[in-house]
């Protein structure tokens, strides 16, 4: 093999790898999908922000759909439906944590600060945890975005 032919395998192999990391968290955020039996610890995906993002798949009960973002009052709304309300839903904003409660149906409200309004692609993620702790396994992963 030349010098030419590894480096376009090499350069394919990239363009692969980098649109599977682009379609990690936007499919099915608006229909709810079969979940599996299955939980993801942390500490198997290293630290949580971005890379939980691109490491995660919709898992666990309930659905997450957002509203029109009021840019006037800089919130949008978040309606949860089907969440076990035994556990501690947390709820991300562009990877920082900005509300934990529980919830099972419910309309959540979440300000947006100035960074959560600048241009381009936003997410919020909606995760319960076993043991109601953000170091504990993963039941529940939904990921909803928007853009600006």
């Amino acid at each position: 093999m030349n010098w030419n032919t590894l480096r376009k395998t090499v350069c394919c192999l990239l363009v692969i790898a980098l649109m599977a990391v682009m379609a990690a968290c936007g499919s099915g955020s608006d229909t709810e999908e079969a979940a599996e039996e299955t939980t993801t610890s942390f500490s198997e995906l290293g630290t949580p922000g971005a890379e939980r993002m691109m490491s995660m798949d919709d898992t666990g009960d309930g659905t997450v759909t957002l509203g029109e973002v009021d840019t006037d009052s800089s919130t949008v709304k978040v309606d949860l439906a089907g969440f076990d309300e035994s556990h501690v839903t947390f709820i991300y904003l562009d990877t920082e944590l900005v509300e934990s409660e529980n919830i099972s149906d419910e309309t959540v409200t979440l300000d947006l600060t100035n960074d959560n309004l600048s241009s381009g692609k936003h997410y919020v993620e909606v995760i319960q945890y076993m043991d109601d702790s953000e170091t504990g396994m993963v039941s529940t992963y939904k990921c909803a975005t928007y853009k600006i």
